[in-house]
Order: C-alpha cells, then structure tokens, then sequence
C-alpha cells in the first residue's frame, strides 16, 4: 500500500517521504499518513489536485499538516522553537502534506 501511494504521488514533484500510519499492533493502516516534498509548489499542487479524489476506493482529505497543541503554553514554545528552527535551517521549502483517507459518503 506504501509503494502504491508513493507511486501515486511521485508525479507531483520531487517527494522526499511518503508513509501511512499503522497501528502497532494489528500493523493495520489507521487511513491516514504524510507526504514530505522537496518544493513548496509541489505541495501546493497536489493538495489543489488530490484533495477529495479517491484512492485504493477511498477519498482522500490532503491538507497542509497542523501542529498538534496541547495547551496554550505549549503553543507558544513551539511558535519560538519554530522561529529558531526556520534561522538555522537551509532547506525552508520543505513541505508536509497530510494525506488523510476517509471513507466514501456511503458509510455516512
């Protein structure tokens, strides 16, 4: 299934990294993962094209990935830590893209 979303998504662009999550136990796909692409137009791209389509039977949500935030305090220490990563770092077009499938409206 990961060759098959890599494949899938590798004619959008340089992709660097392309995963789904599975469970740890049942290694079962949890019906989400990431994609990482080399250009931020790449990103772009695929999110204005891929959002809503269906892949392997089920539609797909892409959407830029969110930092997840526990509370306010932990906000604003990842907004610091993110201005001091976006200093050092050379590569700044990196891009992530989460690539979440849900399933068709027919389970709805």
């Amino acid at each position: 299934m990961i060759l098959d979303l890599q494949e899938h998504l590798s004619g959008y662009g340089q992709l660097e990294k392309a995963f789904i999550i599975q469970d740890r136990e049942t290694r079962r796909s949890k019906g989400y993962g990431f994609a990482i692409f080399s250009e931020q137009k790449d990103a772009d791209r695929v999110i204005k094209e891929l959002d809503g389509s269906v892949f392997n039977g089920r539609r797909m949500v892409v959407r830029r990935r969110e930092p997840r935030v526990v509370n306010e305090s932990a906000e604003r220490a990842e907004q610091q830590s993110n201005i001091e990563e976006s200093a050092v770092e050379s590569n700044e077009s990196t891009e992530e893209v989460e690539a979440t499938q849900k399933e068709q409206s027919s389970n709805q």
